[in-house]
């Protein structure tokens, strides 16, 4: 029956809602006066019309004074002291309207009926409240919630939620130490060091806990706030930073968001230098190769915030493209965008493109990438990543560009598949063009995983993870370095700042990740157990390494090498060993050969011979 009056009284529309409580309201007060009348504390008490008229004054005066303090705008549920200082203002005015109609009337009330409306009309009013909270939360279901934040978006979030959903409130969590301790909406604020125990409070036996942040948190709070709950299945939702100061009611609940993929890093993220930045960008002519990529059109994005004089996206992937030119031209529309769909490999095209525009730097991020892919189509692989690199650095030495960044990986390094040796390679042409000119600064940037792009790993397991499992890991042991698509955009863009010429930058990027640790926390981030925690519980199966893959990843191609620093505290440099101008040509041209040839097995062995540490039997 509990549930039946809910459900009718929460079908009723806002109106008559407001209409239901304002006539409770008004039987309270005139319960008050009532009562006053009772203990004798009127003038006129013999005279019933003198005081019907004075409790019509007192009741209409004091039900108007609370709309107008906006008590009934505030949901039933959500009882805090802005409602309770509405409620006593209003009560205030009504003894002052009910003393100047006394006044008026010749009979003025007794200094202790004043003392008794407020306290019994505050009590009325406030029991209401209460009373109708109780009844309506008494039968509300739903996945407990922990609110980190007893702000204004928390308590507005609180609200929705208690008016019934899948979600259900159960405490706030704030480190302020001026709201700990306060109960708001019916929920106790806790500090955060009480997380541990409120998880183990209020964590179903079935799974269903959720952590809600509510609130903008710093970088270091964030971090040890999700360290806190990395072991325990609490699925993570958050609330945009940028909607938690102006969205209201039901549309700021509908802003909350499952975890993103910076929460899945063991680290603080990096904070760009916006010096370097600016030095990088600003007024610049840039052209970014493979520009509807995920590292490509992240570029993009960071480069379109410090005002470029003119982006050239290169793409040969036409949606790609079409969707980074839209966003940045929504996004900023007084930039100046050209977008041009263009196969790298064409040599006659991309010297058009140089010649048509005169460009101060080039950011070349164009490249197949996903290991497999490019392991089962070789010579696709190689002559998009080497002679698609030759083909713009050339072309950009020739007509006089300042910079030319090359985005290059980690699997570059002692390469084990044909996508890290296409990488090696394309460094290397770098390298030898760095040797050929000094008008124009070749520099290459090195750096690992990125998360969230395509082919990562998060995606894959986000899909498994939504589907029951089992959550796929190539082997136990394997570990890779790991950093966010801005991340890495800003550090390449700051790097560029400060090359000189033919150096390899190296991201620091913090100590590698086991791909075993990531996949089961993020099992427990999204609100789920482990197989070895529940019955139906999310398995992680090993599946084994795939062709070419490696168990880690290095950044440095010999053991002697060193990694020097830079005035960027992230990012160093490293001068590797390279090919001759004379020793690339040559080299290139029996790649070619090779390719056209189509004889695979000659290819293994000519990158074998190569020296390049690449080392994979086909």
């Amino acid at each position: 029956m509990l549930n039946a009056l809910r459900r009718f009284l929460s079908q009723l529309p806002r109106p008559v809602k407001k209409l239901i409580v304002m006539l409770a309201d008004g039987l309270v007060l005139v319960a008050a006066f009532a009562t006053m009348r009772a203990l004798r504390l009127l003038y006129m008490q013999n005279s019933y019309q003198a005081a019907l008229s004075l409790m019509l004054v007192t009741v209409i005066v004091t039900l108007s004074a609370l709309a107008f303090f906006r008590v009934y705008q505030w949901q039933i549920r959500h009882i805090d002291f802005m409602v309770l200082g509405g409620i006593t203002k209003a009560l205030l005015l009504g003894w002052l309207a009910f003393n100047l109609a006394s006044w008026y009337l010749e009979g003025l009330p007794s200094p202790l009926a004043g003392l008794i409306f407020v306290t019994l009309g505050l009590t009325g009013l406030l029991g209401l409240r209460a009373l109708a909270q109780s009844l309506l939360t008494a039968a509300v279901s739903g996945a407990p919630v922990l609110i980190y934040g007893a702000n204004e978006a928390g308590r507005q979030l609180a609200q929705v939620w208690l008016q019934g959903s899948t979600q259900q409130p159960v405490a706030f969590i704030d480190d302020h130490p001026e709201r700990q301790g306060l109960v708001i909406a019916g929920l106790t604020v806790f500090p955060a060091s009480r997380l541990p125990e409120l998880i183990q409070r209020f964590q179903p036996v079935e799974g269903g806990l959720t952590l809600c942040l509510a609130e903008p948190l710093v970088e270091s709070t964030r971090h040890t706030l999700l360290q806190q709950v990395a072991n325990a299945p609490v699925r993570i939702q958050n609330l945009p930073q940028q909607v938690d100061h102006w969205l209201r009611g039901q549309a700021l609940a509908d802003q909350v968001r499952d975890l993103q993929i910076e929460d899945l890093l063991s680290r603080p993220a990096i904070p760009p230098d916006t010096t370097l930045m600016q030095q990088a960008v600003l007024d610049q002519i840039i052209l970014i190769t493979g520009a509807g990529g995920s590292i490509g059109s992240e570029l993009v994005r960071q480069l379109a915030r410090f005002q470029p004089r003119q982006l050239i996206l290169a793409d040969h992937a036409e949606h790609n493209l079409y969707q980074i030119e839209y966003e940045i031209r929504r996004d900023w529309p007084h930039l100046s965008v050209i977008p041009v769909l263009i196969d790298i490999t064409q040599a006659a095209a991309v010297s058009d493109l140089f010649e048509q525009y005169t460009i101060d730097a080039v950011f070349h991020a164009a490249a197949y990438k996903h290991v497999p892919l490019v392991e089962a189509n070789v010579i696709s692989g190689l002559h998009n990543n080497v002679m698609g690199t030759a083909v713009v650095a050339q072309a950009a030495a020739h007509c006089h560009v300042k910079r030319f960044v090359l985005i290059s990986t980690d699997k570059a390094v002692r390469p084990t598949n044909i996508m890290g040796a296409s990488k090696r390679l394309a460094e290397l042409v770098v390298q030898a063009q760095a040797s050929l000119t000094a008008q124009t600064r070749f520099s290459m940037v090195r750096f690992g995983n990125v998360l969230g792009s395509s082919g990562s790993v998060v995606p894959l397991f986000r899909q498994q993870i939504l589907a029951g499992g089992p959550v796929t890991v190539t082997h136990p042991e394997v570990t890779r370095f790991f950093m966010t698509i801005p991340e890495a955009a800003q550090l390449v863009i700051q790097a560029s700042a400060l090359a000189q010429g033919g150096e390899v930058f190296l991201l620091d990027m913090g100590e590698p990740v086991k791909i075993a640790d990531m996949a089961r926390r993020m099992v427990h981030l999204m609100g789920r157990f482990l197989a070895e925690e529940a019955e139906d519980g999310i398995k992680i199966e090993f599946t084994g390494l795939r062709p070419g893959e490696k168990l880690y990843e290095e950044l440095l191609i010999g053991g002697d090498d060193i990694a020097y620093p830079t005035q960027h505290p992230r990012i160093r440099q490293a001068n590797e060993w390279c090919w001759t101008p004379e020793q690339l040509s040559l080299q290139l041209q029996t790649m070619q050969q090779l390719c056209q040839d189509k004889d695979i097995s000659k290819i293994y062995i000519w990158l074998r011979d190569l020296e390049i540490g690449f080392h994979q039997e086909k």
